[in-house]
């Protein structure tokens, strides 16, 4: 079945069983809605596809792995010189089904024949899509990684988050009804699967192949009418019901760790470490989840793709190694030596060496610089806290007294960041910004900051020049009262 894709509100009513008499209708159409005189389609494209859909009932067709592999080879230029970039998508992080495309460069034969673009897929990756075009896919949304935040972290984010643009609505508990929707999103979602999964086992599934091709090559391909029959397809054939019931229980594994999870997050003698190790799991385990229910591209996403690599700072991390138990069981697992099973979390010594610590609802906020420094700072007052409940009565005084400076250099750090963003930029006049910071800036003097802080303090923006700071002195002074 051949389709014009871009043909809207035709599409349907141009579809064919062959291509020319596809075509023949859409060019019908255009003549009586359009003043061909006056038409300019010399950079004109048009998507055109091609559906396999199934002849019986309750069926779903997927693209076979190794099929898509040679076909996208198939359209590279050379080995050495493909002229492509080509992305595989793993269809429920499995490595036997998926779809894939390819974008031909400029100076590729095909592009220059009319073909700039091809995709295959599989019809069914459809089914949790709605009609809105802002709908990010299932599980897509940021937010829901702080599904098990605990409301006063998720507090102090939102007052940090608002400081500056609207300090006079920086209040706490605001966090309720945020985690509140969350958690009606959360379960939102699962019932939209559900509900999709059971709603079309009576429904049959097809593949299709598209193609973004030249108004010149449309109006002059003449493909074959009738394709080659053979005993192969480069797509799987499975009964509807078979493929649902996977889905399912694909979903289910990851589902099922998410709610153990936010469960043992709802206690109430959790700790912070507790709390980090919660909120880092329910980052893993949802976008593992989001990454199979939307078929991702799962190679181009190293934190979940690669047991090794480096970020762009050359710094080594840890990720959750699809790629090997992919390729050697079918199907993507959490890898065995990252995690402690018997208390399901992420080993506490490799926090720092994965990117999982950084959650989807901490980049909503603008700001999110500040919102991780307030992390870091509720990290260690919580420690405190906990430290507190378990030291004995003799240790209360020394803890006390490291909760007292944390909240006087907090006090300090606010004054300095008031005094200083009043006057950001110093009219400095004949005198240059060293002698003014020798004689003390609004009681701070030059010499005591440079003696705490290790390195001079300057009070105006720099750009450039030999210090390379590029941030103004107020922004500078967090480590001064450590």
């Amino acid at each position: 079945m051949f389709i014009v894709l871009s043909a809207k509100n035709i599409k349907l009513e141009a579809k064919s069983s062959t291509f020319q008499e596809c075509r023949t209708k859409i060019t019908a159409h255009l003549h009586q809605v359009l003043d061909w005189s006056k038409a300019d389609l010399s950079n004109t494209w048009v998507d055109v596809g091609l559906e396999n859909t199934a002849a019986s009932e309750k069926c779903t067709f997927l693209h076979k792995s190794q099929c898509l592999a040679s076909w996208v080879q198939s359209m590279r230029y050379s080995d050495d010189k493909p002229l492509i970039s080509s992305e595989h998508f793993n269809w429920n992080l499995t490595g036997q089904a998926g779809s894939a495309r390819v974008e031909t460069r400029r100076s590729h034969p095909l592009r220059k024949g009319g073909i700039a673009y091809a995709q295959r897929y599989n019809v069914n990756k459809d089914l949790f899509s709605t009609a809105s075009k802002r709908d990010s896919g299932l599980f897509g949304e940021p937010n829901l990684e702080g599904l098990t935040c605990p409301p006063a972290l998720l507090d102090a984010w939102i007052v940090a988050a608002r400081q500056y643009r609207n300090a006079g609505l920086a209040t706490s508990l605001q966090s309720a009804p945020k985690l509140k929707r969350l958690r009606k999103v959360f379960q939102a979602m699962k019932s939209r699967i559900r509900f999709a999964l059971d709603s079309s086992m009576e429904t049959s599934f097809g593949v299709r192949e598209e193609y973004r091709i030249s108004w010149e090559l449309f109006t002059t391909v003449d493909p074959f009418t009738s394709r080659p029959c053979g005993s192969h397809h480069p797509f799987w054939v499975l009964p509807t019901a078979h493929v649902n019931e996977f889905m399912r229980w694909e979903f289910n594994r990851w589902l099922a760790a998410i709610e153990f999870v936010r469960a043992r997050g709802s206690r109430r003698d959790a700790n912070w470490e507790d709390h980090q190790r919660n909120m880092i799991m329910v980052t893993i385990l949802l976008r593992s989840l989001k990454a199979s229910i939307n078929c991702h591209h799962v190679a181009k996403r190293s934190q979940m793709f690669k047991g090794t690599y480096e970020n762009r700072q050359g710094k080594p991390l840890r990720g959750l190694d699809f790629e090997s138990s992919i390729r050697q069981t079918g199907l993507a697992w959490l890898p065995l030596d990252l995690f402690n099973w018997t208390d399901f979390h992420l080993h506490d010594n490799l926090m720092v060496s994965t990117t999982f610590t950084f959650n989807g609802l901490q980049g909503v906020f603008r700001n999110w610089k500040d919102v991780e420094s307030v992390s870091r700072e509720y990290c260690k007052a919580r420690e405190l806290e906990d430290q507190l409940r378990a030291s004995e009565p003799s240790a209360y005084p020394d803890v006390l007294d490291r909760m007292r400076k944390m909240i006087y250099r907090h006090f300090a750090l606010q004054v300095i960041r008031k005094i200083c963003s009043t006057n950001p930029v110093l009219d400095l006049g004949p005198r240059s910004e060293h002698e003014l910071a020798w004689e003390g800036y609004q009681g701070l003097s030059y010499d005591i900051v440079h003696t705490l802080t290790g390195e001079p303090p300057y009070l105006s923006f720099t750009q450039k020049g030999p210090h390379k700071l590029g941030r103004a002195y107020h922004d500078r002074v967090q480590g001064l009262f450590d």
